[in-house]
């Protein structure tokens, strides 16, 4: 084990407040050795670090989102009590310093974590920034205030779903991924994410005790819609939802979604509906009273071939 992988590793086993899928053992037992992380130290103390996992693509070296987690980049602890001016030095000094330290790959995007707010030493080294949004609710600890917040349309599809349907915990990995490839197929798209990748994912998240997949299903045993989530200590996070293409109700996922934060408040804080840029999704998320959230997407095409790649595909 490389000494910067220890003292993550070591990090992580102190430091709670780090979210899951930022962890040591989120990443080793995913990826085994196929990652590596950037540690930054001040008086020998580790103040930042970022985990990466270098894939490659018809010969390209990449830096790019994993399947499946919600949020990647740097990860950066501050000292209590500073001024704004010592704050945005911090900042500057310790990005500046990771990204120097970022091996050379051909194509880097990353989805930071809506706690990062600062990518100016990015954008000083032609880095591309775009914003994105998630939806969260920041307290999830009085369900009935929570409940209360939902829109009059989100409140009567749970309703309405509550007098045919039931939820149950399940371990179907193959049916969820089934449902998944049917429902993009019906949309004339591709799930890019393989059996294999779920079942890993997933399994990682039985294994740990830090989530599950849970299912609306009515009397008849009939699957109407599927939904995986994962918790830590601060926050639950919705990772995944698919619905049955065979049965036209979308009250089903309402339904699971309120499931999934009843759930979780008794675990967590927090609920991240983990965002969608599509208008719909977006629609749909608000009804549930949460808060819009900002969060970067950054990213940068280092390659001169890639770049002329990516403009003939218009991006």
């Amino acid at each position: 084990m490389s000494t910067s992988k220890f003292l993550y590793k070591q990090l992580c086993e102190k430091n709670k407040e780090i979210p899951i899928f930022y962890r040591y053992d989120w990443y080793n037992g995913l990826y085994g050795d196929d990652w590596d992380v950037i540690i930054e130290e001040q008086g020998g103390i580790v103040v930042a670090f970022m985990p990466f996992v270098i894939q490659r693509n018809k010969g390209f070296r990449m830096i790019v989102p994993e399947p499946l987690i919600p949020y990647q980049g740097i990860w950066i602890f501050y000292p209590k009590d500073l001024t704004n001016f010592a704050k945005l030095r911090f900042e500057k000094k310790i990005i500046q310093n990771i990204i120097s330290k970022l091996p050379k790959v051909d194509y880097f995007e990353q989805q930071f974590h809506p706690q990062f707010s600062n990518w100016l030493p990015f954008y000083w080294v032609n880095y591309k920034q775009t914003n994105r949004y998630t939806y969260v609710l920041k307290d999830i600890s009085n369900l009935d205030r929570v409940y209360n917040s939902f829109n009059r349309t989100t409140r009567n599809a749970i309703n309405r779903a509550k007098k045919k349907l039931h939820v149950v915990v399940s371990r179907n990995v193959e049916l969820f991924y089934q449902f998944k490839l049917d429902d993009y197929r019906k949309k004339g798209m591709t799930y890019d994410v393989s059996l294999y990748t779920l079942k890993k994912v997933i399994g990682f998240s039985f294994d740990t005790n830090s989530g599950e997949i849970i299912v609306a299903l009515d009397e008849d045993g009939i699957v109407y819609s599927m939904l995986f989530y994962i918790w830590d200590e601060q926050c639950a996070y919705y990772v995944a939802g698919v619905s049955n293409c065979e049965i036209k109700d979308s009250s089903a996922m309402s339904l699971l979604l309120w499931e999934a934060i009843q759930r979780s408040s008794s675990k967590t804080k927090v609920f991240d509906f983990e965002g969608s840029m599509v208008h719909s999704i977006e629609k749909f998320f608000r009804g549930f009273g949460c808060e819009q959230t900002t969060y970067f997407q950054i990213s940068k095409k280092h390659s001169k071939l890639l770049k002329f790649l990516f403009y003939l595909k218009g991006k």
